[in-house]
């Protein structure tokens, strides 16, 4: 924007914009704003090496993904740079009415309102296989609500309704600056791409357009991964037994990597719900590598192991989420395949949990 916030960003400012954060060492950066519409691999924006060398540099990324979708049309339309692997792109819930789906619903236009951007982002493979991803990785609240309740006395820039995406992205950019001092402390790490995965295995699985819906697999158009939480490292709704994850490791064509959720012995029936969610560094939606994920039990009656769940679709954001019935009595292992991976391999990047509450808080 310039001075009278009434220009387009340009991509010069935002060169210049990403250059400035990393040389003053930010952590985190919000960005309410976006250009163009779903051009995926078609789109060969200069910035996309620089926000790849940026996040290099240390730096997580937030945008909000624009609000031009429609309720009656799921045409893709969510804005640069909010789509790119190295970005979490945030779609807007309607949160006008606390008594009617508050938090819950995504954003759909009716008279005199917005309604958050679709996605299903064009991808290709290295091997030139087109496919997609969601685009939206996470939703968030949409509506300054509780400030418009205020009044014009007291906050009158609000006293008229606001509701859009670049409201979603600072709500979730916060609790991503919370989430990152909890890493550095628990973990010891800084690592945005860790950060990024944490954040993605948090959003609760909710599509935003059904109420309620349970996401398994693969990604919503609307929501990405659902509805932001911010449970890492815990809280009252963590109840025992739970754990948390997260590794990172370098995958190459025809690996498969795996590893055991906890330890390698059966998992109690007390736990409710298990959550993983991977991805991997990618500059931009041409060339990426096809990644597929299972979960397996390596115990079952026989001795031979089972595949649970799984994912094979062409994307950058995978996940699985198992209920209670598949996890009690069974000994879980993780695993990736390199379907089709370039020659030079790919670092991948992995978060999951579990725990004994109740899924709904999840």
């Amino acid at each position: 924007m310039n001075e009278s916030n009434a220009a387009p960003v340009r991509e010069g400012d935002l060169l210049a914009a990403v250059d400035k954060a990393v040389a003053d060492g930010v952590d985190v950066v919000n960005m309410s704003f976006g250009g163009g519409g779903c051009e995926g691999y078609l789109g060969n924006f200069p910035s996309n090496d620089h926000f790849r060398a940026a996040t290099d540099a240390g730096i997580l990324f937030l945008a909000s993904t624009g609000n031009g979708g429609s309720y009656s049309s799921n045409v893709c339309n969510i804005s640069h740079p909010a789509y790119l692997p190295t970005v979490i792109g945030v779609n807007g819930l309607d949160t006008r009415n606390v008594a009617s789906g508050y938090n819950s619903l995504i954003m759909a236009d009716s008279p005199g309102f917005v309604a958050s951007s679709r996605g299903r982002v064009p991808l290709r493979t290295f091997l030139g296989t087109v496919g997609s991803t969601a685009g939206p990785d996470l939703a968030a609240p949409a509506c300054q609500s509780d400030l418009a309740s205020l009044g014009p006395d007291q906050y009158e820039p609000f006293a008229t309704l606001v509701c859009g995406t670049s409201i979603a992205s600072p709500i979730t950019t916060g609790i991503a600056a919370n989430m990152k001092q909890a890493l550095k402390a628990i973990w010891n790490t800084t690592d945005p791409r860790i950060l990024q995965v944490v954040l993605l295995v948090n959003g609760d699985t909710s599509n935003g357009y059904q109420s309620p819906s349970d996401m398994r697999t693969a990604t919503s158009m609307y929501t990405g991964y659902g509805r932001v939480r911010g449970h890492f490292p815990g809280d009252s709704t963590m109840a025992a037994p739970w754990a948390w994850g997260a590794r990172s490791f370098k995958i190459y064509n025809g690996q498969t990597v795996s590893w055991p959720v906890g330890d390698s012995g059966p998992e109690s029936y007390s736990v409710t719900q298990w959550k993983w969610a991977l991805t991997w560094a990618e500059t931009s939606l041409d060339g990426v590598a096809d990644i597929d994920i299972s979960v397996w039990n390596t115990c079952p009656p026989g001795g031979t192991p089972v595949q649970i769940a799984g994912q094979s679709d062409y994307d950058i954001r995978n996940r699985i989420h198992l209920r209670a019935s598949e996890i009690g009595g069974k000994c879980l292992e993780m695993r990736a395949y390199g379907y089709n991976v370039p020659p030079e391999g790919r670092v991948v990047y992995s978060s999951d949990y579990f725990h004994s509450g109740d899924p709904e808080q999840h």
